[in-house]
């Protein structure tokens, strides 16, 4: 059961991608509307995979929105996402502007982090 208070969810009008070899972080972000600093506001790691799925669903379900709403089909829109790499090959981001420094700085830590804590203990560097 979904606790009240996530019920709403949470809004985002950016989003970020890294990958490792064994998993995928997908980043949602809240940018201010003159591309302020902006703020994750969720973070979600999953299979390769689930990545798989999620990219067919995606397909489907937006195959089946610009069908209802009258959007052109892929190719014929004059308008794309911007995709600007925030640091890395493995990384992709949906802003419309480079990030600031210090938040692609920020972004990054918080990846290393996270992906630190999820290595097993003998594979972590000593000290950790």
């Amino acid at each position: 059961m979904m606790p009240p208070e996530e019920f709403a969810g949470r809004w985002a009008n950016a989003a970020a991608i890294a990958r490792t070899p064994h998993e995928f972080t997908l980043d949602f972000m809240r940018i201010g509307p003159q591309g302020q600093q902006g703020m994750v506001v969720s973070r979600v790691s999953f299979s390769p995979l689930l990545a798989s799925q999620l990219l067919d669903l995606l397909g489907e379900q937006w195959q089946e929105y610009t069908e209802e709403s009258g959007i052109p089909p892929e190719g014929e829109r004059d308008m794309e996402p911007t995709k600007v790499p925030l640091k890395g090959p493995n990384v992709t981001s949906t802003f419309d502007s480079p990030p600031s420094p210090d938040a692609v700085r920020a972004q990054e830590a918080s990846i290393r982090r996270h992906l630190q804590d999820r290595r097993p203990p003998q594979d972590r560097p000593e000290g950790d």
